[in-house]
């Protein structure tokens, strides 16, 4: 993609550091506009048409509440996705952005990573907009409303999948809830407070979105579903949002899981040259992988849902991401070591090498579980 065909972000903010912060974090990937007004900021996106607005809500004169009411009045900006950027943490504060016609909203201080992956998700949920208006205003609305449900990275895969089911998925305005069996999977870099105290904060997001990046194109690769992003930490699930009922079906997504902790594994050890070469510190993960019962549903209010899975197979898959004693003394384990749960194992075949730990009681859990170490594929 050329710099011109880059989509354009207008920032808007009175407060000149953080222009020149949201200019930095945003012009490796797109054009940028910036105003440090309500008044300069409306007369730049009827006249320079911006794709998406970073929108300030504290400003002198018209507060951003005000800008964002008449850009939706404004026929010519009523389609421009905004974004409110505030330290306001109140409910009532939300609800009056979104009645104000907010697609979305940032608390600060900004985290990079956030402001990013939020600008690429309401920036796709518009490009799919814009190329639907030549369809039918019903498979329109349908496919709006699922982008907006599930505006996670997915692979291709899975979203034509989403379509082709999208009866289940659509009912009274989101999925209802369902009872699913998946495979999930949790990452956490090991030692990162200490890493983030040595680094500036430009080089620190530098080196953690590339490291992000790397992880979550693998996971699509994989088929499956970035969850979530809690700080440094990944929630993949393989196995959903289409439910998988069959042994063999269960076992396919498990065996996608391993294959995508092991894809990273290796991942890691090229990354680690390229930071290493840069002066930058080497990356060290830990994963967790358990297969079992979900709760998979929408959360959230009716102007913006979140597809998720909760219960024990989540809390499970995450408290053997956190095991610390089991470290391992082999580079493989230092650069990324899996630990996957028995239910996880059984669905496993024969090409994968494991290895017996011992049986743990994990935190918030009163019976031990049986913890496996993957090594990776038999030669």
């Amino acid at each position: 993609m050329t710099f011109e065909q880059r989509p354009t972000i207008l920032a808007v903010d009175d407060t000149p550091i953080n222009l020149t912060m949201l200019n930095e974090i945003l012009k490796p990937h797109y054009r940028v506009k910036v105003a440090n007004n309500g008044t300069k900021a409306l007369e730049i996106a009827a006249t320079a048409q911006p794709d998406l607005i970073l929108l300030d809500v504290m400003m002198p004169g018209i507060d951003g509440y005000e800008v964002c009411r008449r850009l939706k009045a404004n026929p010519a900006t009523h389609h421009i996705p905004v974004i409110f950027l505030t330290s306001k943490t109140e409910v009532e504060d939300e609800e009056t952005a979104f009645a104000a016609g907010a697609a979305d909203f940032i608390h600060k201080p900004i985290s990079p990573p956030i402001v990013l992956l939020r600008v690429k998700n309401h920036l796709e949920i518009k490009f799919l907009h814009d190329y639907l208006q030549s369809q039918s205003e019903q498979e329109r609305s349908q496919k709006i409303q699922l982008m907006q449900i599930f505006s996670k990275h997915v692979s291709h895969e899975v979203a034509e999948t989403m379509w082709q089911q999208r009866d289940q998925f659509l009912n009274d305005r989101r999925p209802p809830p369902q009872q699913v069996t998946a495979t999930v999977m949790f990452t956490d870099i090991r030692g990162f407070t200490t890493i983030s105290e040595q680094l500036d904060p430009h080089t620190l997001f530098d080196w953690l979105n590339q490291y992000m990046d790397v992880m979550s194109k693998i996971v699509i690769e994989y088929h499956g579903v970035v969850n979530k992003y809690i700080g440094d930490a990944i929630m993949a699930v393989f196995g959903m949002p289409s439910s998988r009922t069959t042994t063999d079906n269960i076992a396919e997504e498990a065996q996608r899981a391993v294959d995508c902790a092991l894809a990273m594994r290796d991942a890691i050890q090229q990354l680690n040259l390229n930071f290493v070469e840069r002066g930058l510190p080497p990356v060290g993960i830990r994963i967790g992988i358990f297969t079992g019962e979900v709760a998979a549903g929408t959360l959230g209010s009716s102007e913006r849902l979140e597809y998720t899975v909760i219960g024990d197979t989540v809390n499970t898959a995450a408290r053997l991401e956190e095991i610390r004693d089991l470290e391992g003394n082999n580079q493989l384990d230092q650069d990324c070591r899996i630990l996957i749960g028995e239910t996880t194992l059984r669905y496993l075949d024969s090409q994968y090498q494991t290895q017996f730990v011992r049986h743990i009681v994990l935190k918030g859990k009163k019976e031990p579980v049986a913890v496996f170490k993957l090594d990776g594929k038999k030669i």
